[in-house]
């Protein structure tokens, strides 16, 4: 009964961080369409490292959490 509880917790721990990825990630997709689409660049001189920061971090905490899901239970013991 607890391991099916922490279980849960854990699943929903992982998609949430999974989908807070994907936003940071699509953030920064989207400061590249207002740049290239819609001709607007609100950071000037900033632009680069701030969408090169977000789209960065965003992928290698994707990538982290999308190998940690594969092995999200392999500390528990088998009852």
């Amino acid at each position: 009964m607890i391991n099916e509880v922490e279980k849960k917790r854990r699943k929903i721990r992982w998609w949430f961080n999974i989908t807070s990825s994907a936003i940071i990630i699509l953030l920064g997709l989207a400061f590249l369409i207002m740049r290239y689409i819609y001709d607007f660049n609100p950071m000037q001189k900033k632009f680069w490292m701030i969408t090169g920061l977000l789209l960065g971090y965003g992928l290698f905490r994707f990538l982290l959490y999308f190998w940690r899901g594969r092995h999200l239970y392999d500390d528990m013991e088998d009852e």
